[in-house]
């Protein structure tokens, strides 16, 4: 069901593009500057024979008509079109790693809540047992998260190759 949720989005950025084109900013008469490449130029002057556009463009700036540009192309995103169809896989993905790293962040924490328990005698033992515990746990969980983030990345990875 990966293609047609695809193909779906790059119609919708494909029609997004025709619909709104890219036109190059029409230039007055009176402007000093236009692009030349992409100016439709009329010339309807008298000394108009032998003469080219430029020559004829700086002395008689009355007379020529810069009529418009030449439309830009607009190129659909395919980047954007991707996005559209997998951003809650990417979402997920980000979810995963952001506790993962948390968890990479609580283990050295616990670490040093544990060392502190062997150096004082008059803690109570259920402390150490706890901590060591909670350390064990988050060690698991970390384990899980990672696997889940990376099982999310390589099915991402397979339906944008699809």
């Amino acid at each position: 069901h990966v293609v047609p949720v695809f193909e779906r989005e790059w119609q919708k950025e494909r029609a997004k593009c025709h619909r709104y084109p890219k036109q190059a900013s029409r230039q007055s008469q009176s402007s000093d500057k236009f692009d030349r490449q992409d100016a439709k130029v009329l010339y309807n002057g008298p000394q108009a024979g032998g003469k080219e556009k430029s020559e004829l463009i700086e002395g008689h700036k009355e007379e020529v008509e810069i009529v418009e540009g030449s439309p830009k192309k607009c190129n659909p995103s395919l980047f954007k079109a991707l996005v559209r169809c997998f951003w809650h896989l990417f979402a997920v993905s980000a979810v995963y790693k952001l506790c993962q790293d948390i968890l990479l962040f609580v283990s050295p924490q616990l670490l040093r809540l544990l060392i502190a328990f062997t150096k004082d005698k008059s803690i109570f033992s259920w402390k150490g047992y706890l901590y060591a515990v909670l350390l064990l746990l988050v060690a698991i969980i970390q384990s899980l998260v990672l696997h889940q983030y990376f099982h999310a990345c390589f099915v991402m990875g397979m339906r944008l190759r699809t």
